[in-house]
């Protein structure tokens, strides 16, 4: 084998992978529901503030 046609498969490899990780992106975030993931963020938030006040309020002590 050459040294162009090992070149050119490594790019095409390159290039094939980009392109099958984009797509796999693409159908993932359509997939998503955007409204659940905010509803579990939101969640995820306030347990995160109640847990820095306890914190706080105990190191006041």
């Amino acid at each position: 084998m050459n040294a162009i046609v090992i070149s050119l498969g490594i790019w095409w490899g390159m290039i094939l992978g980009v392109f099958l990780q984009t797509v796999i992106l693409l159908v993932l975030t359509a997939r998503t529901n955007w409204g659940a993931e905010v509803e579990k963020a939101i969640v995820r938030a306030k347990r995160s503030a109640e847990d820095e006040t306890f914190d706080q309020l105990v190191a006041d002590v």
